[in-house]
C-alpha cells in the first residue's frame, strides 16, 4: 500500500524578507500555493515592510518556530551565516549555490544533512535545464560549458572576460548562482567551464549552457529580467513552482 500523502498545511519560513522572499510569500498568502502557509521571515530588523507575514529578528525564535521548510532568500553570505542552523531545523532550499564553491562549507552542510535527515535543495532560479544537464552527466564522456554575460545599459564592453572552472568563477563573481547549481547538478564545479564576461554597468544578464555527451547535446539560454519593484520574477516563479510540486499528485520535473 502506498504511503498516505501529507494533507496538513505546511509552514515555510524565509531567511531574508526582500523582494524575492516577499514575492514567494505573497503568492502563498494569496492562495496561489495550496498546502503551504507563511510561517515567518528572519531579518536583521523588524521594521514594517512589504512582507506578508511575521518578521522575526531573533534567530533562535525563528529556527525554533516549527517550520517544515526554510527558503534562503538573502544571498550567498546569508546561506553561509544561517544555512547550517537552518538545516538543523528543517529542509532548506536556496538560490545561492555559489556559497557551496567553498569545499569546507559544502562538507559541513552535507554532514549536517546526514546527521539530521534534512536536505538542502538548490532551486533552479533564473536558469532551467538542470534536469537535462544532470541526465547527460550520468553518461561518461559528457562535457559541460556555461556562459555568463552582463551587457551594459550603455553598450559598453565588459570590464572582465575570463574562462575558468565553475568553482573559480562563482567564487570571484556575483550573479552566477544559477550556473553554480547547474554545475553541481551536472559534472561538478571543477569539471564545468564557464565563459564569463561582466562587471560592467548593470544591464541585461544572459546565462547559457551546452552539455554534450554520448546521450546527445543539450543547449539552453536564459535572459532573466529584474523588475525594480518586484525583483527577479523568474526566480520567484521557480520557487513558487517548486512549492506547488511538493503537494501535487501528478507533477513534472
Amino acid at each position: 500500500m502506498a504511503p498516505a500523502r501529507q494533507d496538513r498545511t505546511r509552514r515555510v519560513g524565509f531567511i531574508g524578507r526582500g523582494r524575492l522572499a516577499a514575492g514567494v510569500a505573497r503568492a502563498i498568502a494569496d492562495g496561489g500555493v495550496p498546502g503551504w502557509e507563511v510561517g515567518a521571515a528572519l531579518a536583521r530588523d523588524g521594521r514594517e515592510r512589504a512582507f506578508p507575514g511575521p518578521v522575526l529578528t531573533d534567530r533562535a525564535a525563528f529556527f525554533g518556530s516549527g517550520l517544515d521548510l526554510i527558503i534562503e532568500a538573502g544571498g550567498p553570505q546569508a546561506l553561509v551565516e544561517f544555512g547550517p542552523e537552518a538545516l538543523v531545523a528543517a529542509d532548506l532550499w536556496t538560490i545561492s549555490a555559489s556559497a557551496l564553491a567553498d569545499p569546507a562549507f559544502y562538507e559541513r552542510m552535507e554532514r549536517i544533512g546526514a546527521e539530521t535527515g534534512h536536505r538542502l535543495r538548490l532551486v533552479a532560479g533564473a536558469f532551467g535545464g538542470m534536469d537535462a544537464v544532470a541526465a547527460l552527466a550520468t553518461l561518461p564522456g559528457t562535457t559541460v560549458t556555461f556562459a555568463a554575460t552582463w551587457t551594459g545599459d550603455d553598450a559598453s564592453k565588459p570590464a572582465v572576460r575570463e574562462t575558468a572552472s565553475a568553482r573559480e568563477i562563482v567564487s570571484r563573481h556575483r550573479g552566477v548562482n544559477a550556473l553554480a547549481a547547474a554545475a553541481i547538478a551536472g559534472v561538478g564545479l571543477d569539471a564545468t567551464r564557464i565563459d564569463y564576461a561582466g562587471e560592467g554597468p548593470g544591464g541585461l544578464r544572459v546565462l547559457a549552457v551546452e552539455a554534450t555527451g554520448p546521450g546527445g547535446t543539450y543547449a539552453g539560454r536564459s535572459t532573466p529580467t529584474v523588475d525594480p519593484q518586484a525583483g527577479a520574477q523568474m526566480v520567484v516563479g521557480s520557487l513558487v513552482a517548486a512549492l506547488r510540486n511538493e503537494t501535487r499528485v501528478i507533477w513534472c520535473g
